[in-house]
């Protein structure tokens, strides 16, 4: 175990060299060295283009949080939520992207994600409506 939690922590830190530093991607860098990265999160325009963008270049994004109430479809109203109650859980949902930390993961992919990663930003920035239309929806 402790081995698989180092691995995450160093692929962590290969994200954090590159684009903490980088203008273009929001990350949440956390200063405290024990955090093990189940995910590593980045801040991104649109969660579900994003999601698709990757996964068509072979990157396995996660996606976390797809709803400001789990489990997905439970009805506001049955949970008690009132909508805009809590304005950066539900911003959250539609912008926070996952990084893979897989523990089989080595500095080459994790160039590979970064790269893409850095691509997406810089389709995106440029108003690529293409990339936005093609979003498959079968996979949300």
């Amino acid at each position: 175990l402790h081995k698989y939690l180092q691995k995450r922590m160093y692929l962590a830190e290969l994200y954090n060299n590159i684009l903490f530093d980088n203008n273009t991607v929001e990350v949440f860098k956390q200063n405290k060295r024990t955090h093990v990265y189940l995910r590593y999160p980045i801040w991104v325009s649109n969660k579900w283009v994003f999601h698709d963008y990757m996964r068509k270049k072979n990157i396995g994004v996660g996606i976390w949080f797809t709803s400001t109430i789990h489990p997905k479809g439970v009805k506001y109203e049955d949970a008690k939520y009132d909508p805009g109650s809590c304005p950066n859980a539900e911003l959250a949902v539609d912008h926070v992207g996952n990084l893979p930390v897989h523990p089989r993961m080595n500095k080459k992919d994790v160039l590979k994600v970064i790269k893409n990663v850095l691509l997406f930003m810089e389709r995106i920035d440029n108003h690529d409506k293409k990339m936005v239309e093609e979003v498959n929806p079968k996979y949300y």
